[in-house]
């Protein structure tokens, strides 16, 4: 888990676990899942896992607040 500090607003969409079946255009049905949009303001600090917070630092939207696992490094020799 990596501290990051949010510089853009965005949203994204995260799954809920809960499913729906719906009537597909041409007939039948199909189940699916339901999502909530979750809105990420500037300036927020949250935790998120390392490969979601790389994404995001490289895309501009947030910058690390400290080191990646610098809570489980344990003291410096």
């Amino acid at each position: 888990m990596q501290k990051l500090l949010i510089l853009q607003s965005f949203h994204r969409y995260l799954p809920t676990g809960e499913f729906r079946t719906v009537t597909k255009p041409g007939g039948g049905q199909e189940r699916v899942e339901l999502e909530r949009k979750e809105v990420l303001v500037k300036g927020t600090t949250l935790e998120v896992g390392d490969e979601l917070a790389a994404d995001w630092i490289v895309k501009g939207l947030a910058r690390a607040v400290e080191a990646p696992n610098a809570s489980d490094a344990g003291p410096a020799v």
